[in-house]
């Protein structure tokens, strides 16, 4: 069952409200990866849990806001700019995170 934002206190305590989008992104991106690799679900949820737990926490505010910045720069609304911030951060995080 895919990750929701309530799930996060359970694994991760701390975290700010970004980190904890991240940290849902993250798990589900791990999770869905993994189970299309032919993993068990239950071998597949504690690599997804492990895996946000040391991304999430790497997820700063000066780096959404220069993320942000940067969509907003191409004309995008706050919102949006917010969101595409978001996916690329989870994207360069998994890139530096191995957890195969």
């Amino acid at each position: 069952m895919p990750f929701v934002a309530g799930d996060v206190d359970r694994f991760k305590q701390g975290l700010s409200k970004n980190q904890k989008r991240a940290w849902v992104k993250i798990a589900n991106k791990v999770l869905t990866d993994c189970r299309a690799k032919g993993n068990r679900e239950g071998q597949c949820d504690g690599v997804a849990i492990r895996t946000a737990n040391s991304a999430a926490v790497k997820v700063t505010e000066q780096r959404m806001e220069q993320l942000v910045k940067a969509g907003l720069m191409f004309d995008k609304p706050r919102k949006e700019a917010e969101v595409i911030a978001m996916d690329v951060l989870v994207e360069q995080l998994l890139m530096d995170t191995p957890w195969q």
